[in-house]
């Protein structure tokens, strides 16, 4: 673990925690919002006025400079496989799937980080017992895809949008660690550079599939919902999480997803009054076991 004893440490500690926070709650808040925002119409406004809001903030601030071809190209990529591929899909995933179970395959990320590193960044080989937690939340991932995807096939069409969700976030993730010194714009202005470049790109396909809004359909917890996407979901969530992956290793930058689950079924519970049963409460501490594997297994942080 990271000594908490430097400016580094605590900088860390904060990000994660700010991580967990906003994105254990997101799911709950994209379920409340999809009742009457079509779903990349949804994913499109949150983020891209999440990117416009830093930008805005940064100008303002002094910090002015312009990106490059290479910055705009960088974040266009990005936001294809974190926007578009992951946050996007996620979105029409939980129109299928209850917020708090998604938290929970959410949570098999880090599985996926972990192997994606080593096999294409060059990072540490897995150790053994990180090879036994990633086993181990495999196996839950798998238990509940079969358990999801009995229940008909909304569901199983919902898993797949999870799976194609999953891919993307490690795809750009990994790119974006890759590449992150290439540029020399702070992280908060790539992060909004990225943000309104996958605000435009959901945008677009949006119109494409036809959606429409009707304002006076949504209700206050609506609104509510878009504006905590926004900044929690968007804003902090997306600049903690860009600073931790140039900051730290991989292990470290992804182990907010020991919390998330939890978060999302609590959340899910006391809300919406979502159900927990005996399956989702085992299938959760096997993935967070997994989890703690994984990370303390690590040969360095």
């Amino acid at each position: 673990m990271p000594t908490l004893s430097n400016r580094k440490g605590w900088m860390i500690l904060v990000c994660l925690v700010l991580v967990c926070a906003s994105w254990g709650s997101c799911y709950l808040f994209i379920e409340l919002a999809l009742r009457s925002i079509p779903p990349f119409l949804l994913t499109a406004t949150r983020l891209g006025c999440a990117g416009l809001i830093l930008f805005s903030a940064l100008w303002l601030l002094g910090r002015r400079a312009v990106p490059t071809r290479q910055d705009v190209k960088f974040a266009c990529i990005t936001a294809f496989f974190m926007s578009v591929l992951s946050a996007g899909l996620m979105t029409v995933g939980q129109q299928y799937i209850p917020s708090g179970t998604v938290a929970i395959i959410m949570g098999s990320i880090p599985l996926w980080m972990v192997i994606a590193g080593w096999l294409f960044l060059k990072e540490n080989k897995p150790t053994r017992k990180q090879a036994f937690g990633l086993l181990l939340g495999t196996g839950c991932v798998v238990l509940l895809g079969f358990r999801q995807g009995s229940v008909g096939m909304g569901s199983a069409f919902g898993m797949l949008c999870l799976a194609l969700n999953i891919s993307g976030w490690v795809a750009g993730s990994l790119f974006a660690k890759a590449h992150a010194h290439e540029s020399r714009l702070s992280v908060l202005q790539s992060t909004s550079l990225m943000l309104m470049a996958g605000g435009a790109e959901l945008l677009l396909i949006s119109l494409l599939r036809g959606e429409r809004l009707d304002v006076q359909a949504v209700p206050m917890l609506g609104w509510v919902s878009v504006l905590v996407l926004i900044f929690f979901g968007g804003i902090t969530a997306y600049a903690c999480y860009f600073w931790l992956l140039e900051h730290t290793s991989t292990a470290v930058a992804i182990s907010y997803d020991y919390v998330n689950p939890v978060v999302g079924m609590i959340l899910g519970y006391l809300v919406t009054g979502e159900p927990i049963d005996a399956t989702k409460i085992g299938i959760c501490l096997g993935i967070i076991l997994a989890l703690y594997f994984v990370i303390t297994g690590s040969r360095r942080l």
